[in-house]
């Protein structure tokens, strides 16, 4: 399960960035207890492998269910997620196997599968250019870490009120992967039903790449559109708990 280098032709820097993904459909039942927080160490070139240790910070982050990434002047309070049984986070942070600095925040229905839920929060090269010149990298990198998909990879541009201009991305079939979700995509097979989505957001701020990134259940027999509109319901309810403050130093 290779993680692929993020290498961007913009003066020779790079940037890429991977967020997040997430199972199912957003409701009024009271939040999942957080059962474990780990901070781990992904290995993805060749065979996928980790490391954990319990986070000092567990105790803290199951109460107020939040993270903060304090130096990134990031916080995100993390959503409920449909049928997750054993809610586990893991915790990435200053992972430089891209070539840049990715922070990732990973969400699993135990220790043991791989995620379905993701936040990264990457910097990018001091010379990147533009939002624009980002969002070119990322939608290289997407189509060839989808291609082995029979459906077509679906983007859109979009706007939000407190990210700003942004993309997304919608692959029908996505299944959680191990190093999820900047690896290779892992799909359910052409012979069976769509029970899943992945959908993906990226934003450009403050000289960082934010990606959000879910697998969304959705019911067998939905239209293409009515898939996506489930996965865009619930991405909407995911992406309200993130919000930014000056970073720490």
């Amino acid at each position: 399960m290779n993680r692929p280098l993020f290498l961007v032709p913009i003066l020779l820097f790079a940037c890429y960035c991977g967020l997040a993904s997430a199972n199912g459909q957003s409701g009024a039942a009271a939040p999942q207890p957080i059962e474990a927080v780990w901070l781990t160490s992904q290995a993805c070139m060749g065979s996928a492998s980790e490391t954990m240790t319990r986070s000092p910070e567990a105790e803290k982050i199951k109460a107020d269910r939040a993270v903060d990434l304090r130096k990134l002047g990031v916080r995100y309070q993390i959503p409920r997620l449909p049928n997750v049984e054993k809610f586990v986070l893991k915790l990435a942070l200053d992972d430089k196997s891209r070539g840049l600095t990715d922070n990732y925040l990973l969400i699993s229905n135990g220790e043991l599968n791989p995620p379905l839920g993701a936040l990264v929060v990457t910097t990018l090269p001091p010379h990147t250019p533009s939002a624009k010149a980002v969002f070119d990298v990322v939608d290289s990198m997407q189509r060839d870490l989808a291609k082995s998909s029979y459906i077509l990879l679906e983007r859109r541009e979009i706007a939000d009120l407190e990210m700003g201009q942004g993309i997304e991305y919608l692959a029908p079939g996505r299944m959680s992967s191990p190093c999820f979700p900047t690896s290779r995509f892992n799909f359910s097979k052409p012979d069976q039903a769509i029970k899943t989505v992945g959908i993906s957001r990226f934003f450009v701020r403050g000289g960082r790449l934010v990606e959000l990134s879910y697998i969304v259940s959705v019911p067998e027999g939905m239209t293409p559109n009515e898939r996506n509109n489930v996965a865009r319901a619930e991405m909407d309810s995911y992406l309200s708990g993130l919000t930014f403050a000056e970073p720490s130093h």
